[in-house]
């Protein structure tokens, strides 16, 4: 592995420099149970009160997302976003502990060189906007949030996304009362871990190809993807399904993802068969993805790989 050296004391150029990478946030505000899945580490305004800046760390070793020739997994900016969508829900617009963030929208681009790994973990700085605030008596119910992305003062890319915010009567009412772990009723074999890239068959989360589509693997007792108990397959593990069935098609396991754009549209539930498909678009490395459920489109969209 090629790694790049570097003063940590060096500041990143393009945030504040009070903004600090001293230590993590508190876990509530980003909806994690392990205090090691924790990214971020600090936030702060600007003079738009609509923008404002997060700090976040990226270990050289992390325990899902691993880096691939000396560069970071994009997964990790991924992650590093979604929890800024949290905890920015949580410390700007005082959304209380408890309420569900659902997101509907999701997009990504990243600049692979940025991505080269140091001799110490990486700083990325994220500038944060707001967009489209909704209300609804009072509170918040729901936000746009695009965000440029700096990694150790160089330019990694950009994430935006939409998500609605909910009380737990709401969730609740919306999810008819499935607001518990379910029985996962479907076992699935993994994929050959070589071929989607993980070192480990545990990490694979799709079955063996049948044509252009994949089966969800789903593992509840996974320590990072299921980092606590959740009545539905997560988005990040929606989107860990997608990349390995893109990998698997393109015949590339160690590739990575360069850009995508994805809409969430239903709930991926665990008690019940769910596929992966992919279908090229004509552009190399662009494909199209699919998430299906017992007829329903659950999620979609296009998908770049390196």
């Amino acid at each position: 592995m090629v790694v790049e050296t570097v003063d940590s004391s060096t500041p990143v150029g393009r945030a504040p420099e009070w903004l600090s990478w001293e230590r993590t946030v508190e876990r509530s505000l980003v909806h994690r149970a392990a205090v090691a899945e924790v990214l971020l580490t600090d936030s702060g305004p600007t003079d738009d009160t609509d923008t404002h800046w997060v700090a976040a760390q990226l270990p050289r070793l992390h325990g899902f997302y691993r880096p691939v020739a000396g560069v970071h997994d994009p997964m990790l900016l991924v992650e590093a976003f979604r929890q800024s969508a949290s905890m920015l829900g949580h410390r700007v617009h005082d959304v209380p502990s408890g309420h569900a963030f659902v997101i509907s929208a999701l997009r990504f681009t990243c600049e692979a060189a940025a991505l080269r790994m140091r001799d110490v973990p990486a700083r990325l700085a994220m500038r944060a906007t707001f967009s489209d605030v909704a209300q609804r008596g009072g509170t918040v119910a729901g936000f746009a949030l695009a965000a440029d992305l700096f990694l150790d003062d160089r330019p990694a890319g950009s994430a935006g996304g939409y998500c609605a915010v909910m009380n737990p009567e709401a969730y609740s009412r919306m999810r008819g009362g499935r607001t518990s772990t379910p029985r996962i009723a479907i076992r699935i074999d993994p994929a050959p871990a070589a071929d989607v890239g993980v070192a480990r068959p545990a990490d694979v989360v799709v079955g063996p190809r049948r044509g252009d589509e994949w089966p969800i693997r789903v593992d509840i007792t996974h320590p990072v993807l299921f980092d606590h108990p959740s009545d539905h397959l997560p988005g990040m593990v929606t989107l860990e399904a997608i990349r390995q069935a893109c990998r698997m098609h393109e015949g590339r396991p160690h590739a990575l993802i360069q850009s995508f754009d994805i809409s969430f549209h239903r709930f991926v539930e665990l008690d019940a068969a769910a596929f992966v498909s992919v279908r090229p678009t004509g552009e190399p490395g662009v494909l199209r993805a699919r998430v299906e459920q017992d007829g329903a489109v659950c999620a979609s969209g296009r998908v770049q790989l390196d």
